[in-house]
């Protein structure tokens, strides 16, 4: 019932449908032509090719070709016209040259027709069999001669049924059915006696289809079954010369239409663009890109003016060809603004329109975003000097044509030299090719008019990269002084070169940069001169004015900006303050700030904080884990920590799975401390501390040890130990003996080793003294 209604609301403009008519489009390449047509679905194709035309038949449709636009792509030298015929879907291609014409498919629908140059010799049009006689052909009916033409009024006779009932008592009979009836039955020209639903039909059938189709393509209603949408891949695939197939949307069943929707058109238009780009194989003309013969030496107003004035011409129209060369003038100045505002005065100048609307990019922005310079880095002439410039960075691993960019540049005029200059040799040396770079440099060095601050910044950029980091730095420093709009960059860049060679920087340039930071409030610059301006005022030794100056600027600088700027000046404050500005910044500081600081400057602030015996203080700068060397870093840090506050256990367990000499150092102590000597001993004989090894032998007790002590006084030591063990235990055995005279024997011993066991005291309290003594 719904289908019913949907069909009378069509039923209305359906009487007046046309044949579907299909663009062509055109674009022009170097060596061809190119035309597609964009078909809903693939059918059959016929080519002929003769002398002075082609002619393109898709035999069983009725399409009829919109050529209106052809020539708006391309010239007429290769292709002269471009004719459908309406009573055939027939596209006669007149051409202007020895040429044939190629068919491919691209993707599901798009037919693509290629004219070009061939050493074939096709016969003339003329020498083509004459066609049948009229007694030979069939005579066609009047059924379906009205098939063909539906566009022929129908006029329905009262008292017949309604179109309405027709179609209500036919219930919507397939289309196949509907048109194999139409096709069989004898209709006169004016309907009188047949249903008029028949020949109706199968068009109302068709346009509700196909509204149908469009309305579920863009969402507005859904299919009873599951649909699978054309993928990324799909829509994104492309055909050689860069063209891209439009989306196609195909309904399940029998029928198989193309829906075509705003979003379809947009990808038309990117086909469009494609067309009328350059092969990726085919180089750029060098005539097209020869910049330096748009102008002349005379003044700019001498030149400008009478383009100017001749860009309308009569009834107010546009006259195109000033609009052209009033552009290159433009571009031949370097005006790239003025350049595409030219352009926009008419919607197509010529083939070359996306070559100067990249120009024009490249001269205001510095690089292009349209593609169409973009595949010329290999070629030999201006196109590959115009290719890398387009690039804001050029890709790897792709052939680049130096020499000829070079020669190129050269050969421009003075005024684009030194306007482009300085961003050629930052592409190469951005691509870490130093050495052109530097051959950019030499070119502009030539004449003093081409030299420009920005030059003298990108050569002591490449000093930099060469390494003369003394020589680089002269150079920004006399950049700086030039005090131009790149003294801002040079001085960001002089600053960090300070910085990363660990050198002090110059506490009038720290002051320089917060005034550049002022001017360039909410410019590109601003936080790279916020970052030079905090750090380097900590780098000349202004630590509590850096400070002072980052309070005042935080609300106005990222937390990321922050983070960077509060973890350099802490760098800076722990390598170069003295003790006393170091404590009071690092005790003001909350625990918040510390937990935002980098691994790096945390660590560095609790190892000095570590050896000045803060170890409260050097605890939060390390309670967050890290990775790799640093967080070994930390761990080493918490075990002396623990140490200073008398926790050895906690300070072995701060080592675990830590390996080196330094550990096990803090292992030995830690053992040490927590009354372990012999396991200490053996620790700290194993890392070559003999002279701690035997400290901690001589706690043990381990006499045996110690007799092989270097150290007189711990072998003395140990033998007086051992051998008053052994006089001990006899005097214990004597006493059960109860002799008298062994007891004397054995006192009278005593007496003479108590002379030596007092010298061997003193060397041991002297080699091991007591803290008190210490």
């Amino acid at each position: 019932m719904r289908l019913l209604m949907a069909v009378l609301c069509s039923a209305s403009f359906a009487l007046a449908a046309n044949a579907q008519a299909i663009d062509v489009r055109s674009g022009q390449h170097d060596g061809f032509v190119r035309l597609i047509i964009d078909l809903p679905e693939r059918v059959e194709v016929k080519v002929e090719n003769w002398r002075e035309e082609a002619v393109i038949t898709l035999p069983g449709q009725e399409f009829t070709f919109e050529t209106s636009r052809v020539f708006d792509r391309i010239s007429r030298d290769r292709v002269r016209d471009v004719i459908g015929e309406e009573e055939a879907a027939k596209l006669r291609v007149s051409l202007g040259c020895n040429c044939s014409v190629s068919t491919f498919w691209h993707g599901k629908s798009l037919l693509v027709l290629d004219v070009r140059d061939t050493d074939t010799v096709f016969p003339s049009i003329a020498d083509r069999a004459p066609p049948a006689s009229q007694d030979d052909m069939p005579v066609a009916s009047a059924a379906t001669e009205e098939e063909r033409q539906p566009n022929q009024r129908l006029t329905i006779r009262q008292g017949s049924l309604s179109l309405a009932a027709s179609l209500a008592k036919r219930q919507l009979k397939p289309e196949s059915d509907v048109q194999e009836e139409a096709a069989n039955a004898e209709q006169p020209s004016v309907l009188e006696e047949t249903d008029p639903a028949e020949p109706l039909a199968s068009e109302v059938r068709e346009h509700l289809v196909k509204q149908l189709s469009r309305a579920a393509t863009q969402g507005l209603i859904s299919p009873r079954s599951q649909i699978t949408p054309p993928t990324t891949a799909q829509v994104a695939e492309t055909v050689p010369e860069e063209v891209t197939e439009p989306v196609s949307s195909t309904t399940a069943g029998h029928i198989n239409l193309r829906a075509q929707s705003s979003i379809d058109r947009d990808f038309l238009a990117v086909l469009e663009e494609g067309m009328r780009g350059h092969s990726a194989n085919v180089c750029v003309d060098g005539a097209v890109l020869d910049v330096g013969s748009w102008g002349s030496d005379s003044p700019f107003a001498q030149q400008v003016g009478p383009l100017r004035k001749d860009l309308i011409g009569e009834f107010d129209q546009v006259n195109l060809d000033a609009v052209a060369d009033l552009t290159r003038l433009y571009l031949y100045f370097g005006f790239g603004a003025e350049a595409r505002h030219t352009l926009s005065l008419v919607e197509d100048l010529s083939d070359n329109r996306d070559i100067y609307l990249a120009l024009s990019a490249i001269m205001e922005d510095g690089h292009a975003s349209n593609l169409a310079l973009a595949n010329q880095l290999h070629c030999d002439g201006p196109a590959a000097l115009w290719a890398i410039l387009s690039y804001e960075t050029l890709p790897q691993d792709t052939q680049i044509n130096k020499d000829a960019a070079l020669r190129a540049f050269d050969a421009l005029p003075r005024q684009l030299r030194s306007h482009l200059g300085p961003s050629l040799s930052r592409r190469f040396l951005d691509a870490g090719d130093p050495q052109t770079a530097e051959n950019v440099i030499r070119i502009l060095n030539r004449l003093e008019e081409t030299v420009t601050a920005e030059a003298d910044l990108v050569e002591a950029e490449i000093d930099l990269a060469d390494g003369e980091n003394a020589k680089a730095v002269e150079g920004l420093e006399a950049v700086v002084e030039t005090n131009t709009e790149i003294s801002a960059k040079a001085l960001i860049e002089l600053i960090d070169t300070s910085l990363k060679s660990e050198n002090a920087v110059s506490y009038d340039h720290a002051i320089l940069a917060g005034a550049y930071l002022q001017q360039n409030r909410g410019g590109e610059l601003e936080r790279d001169l916020a970052r030079v301006y905090l750090i380097g005022l900590a780098a000349s030794g202004a630590f509590d004015q850096s400070y002072e100056e980052r309070l005042r600027l935080a609300s106005s600088l990222p937390p990321e900006l922050l983070q960077e700027v509060d973890s350099d000046v802490l760098n800076q404050l722990t390598q170069s303050a003295d003790e006393i500005t170091f404590l009071r910044h690092v005790f003001v500081s909350s625990n918040e700030e510390r937990s935002r600081l980098n691994a790096t400057a945390s660590n560095a602030a609790a190892t000095r904080l570590v050896d000045l015996g803060f170890a409260d203080a050097a605890r939060p700068f390390i309670e967050q884990e890290t990775r790799g060397r640093l967080e070994r870093e930390r761990k080493i840090l918490r075990a002396k920590i623990s140490l200073m506050e008398g926790r050895p256990k906690q300070a072995e367990a701060d080592l675990l799975d830590v390996e080196g000499d330094d550990a096990e150092l803090l292992r030995a102590k830690a053992r040490g401390i927590a009354g372990d000597h012999l396991a200490a001993a053996d620790t700290y004989a194993e890392l070559g501390d003999r002279e701690n090894s035997m400290r901690q032998a001589w706690l043990a007790e381990d006499w045996t040890r110690l007799l092989q002590a270097e150290e007189s006084a711990l072998s003395s030591g140990a033998a007086l130990a051992l051998l008053n063990e052994s006089n001990a235990q006899e005097t214990e055995n004597e006493g059960q003996d109860g002799s008298s005279d062994r007891v004397l024997s054995m006192n009278r011993g005593l007496i003479q080793q108590s002379s030596a066991a007092r010298e061997t005291i003193e060397d041991v309290l002297v080699f091991n003294p007591s803290p008190e003594a210490e």
